[in-house]
C-alpha cells in the first residue's frame, strides 16, 4: 500500500505475531487448541487430580513395576482362573 507522507507506525509486534497481552481472558477454548498440542511440558506440577482421569484410562503399560500391592486388590477379584494350576493343588 502506498502512503502519502509518513508511514503509520505498526501497532503489532515486529513479527506481527499475537502476543499474550493481546489475547482476552478465556478467549482460547479447547476447540481452538490443536490436537496433541499440549504435552506434559505445558502442564503445571500437580494439576491433574484423580477426578481428571477417566475410568479405565490408565493401562498396564503405564503402571510402574510392583506399583500394585495385595492390599489394593478388590475383594473377590482374584479367583482360581487367575492362579497358576500348581498353586491349586
Amino acid at each position: 500500500m502506498a502512503y502519502i507522507g509518513k508511514r503509520p507506525t505498526d501497532t503489532f509486534p515486529a513479527t506481527n505475531a499475537i502476543i499474550t497481552n493481546l489475547i482476552a481472558d478465556n478467549a482460547v477454548t479447547a476447540v481452538k487448541i490443536a490436537e496433541n498440542a499440549i504435552t506434559s511440558r505445558e502442564l503445571a506440577a500437580n494439576t491433574i487430580a484423580t477426578d481428571n482421569i477417566a475410568d479405565d484410562a490408565i493401562e498396564l503399560a503405564k503402571m510402574a513395576a510392583n506399583s500394585v500391592d495385595s492390599d489394593q486388590y478388590v475383594d473377590g477379584s482374584i479367583d482360581s482362573a487367575h492362579l497358576a494350576t500348581m498353586l491349586l493343588n
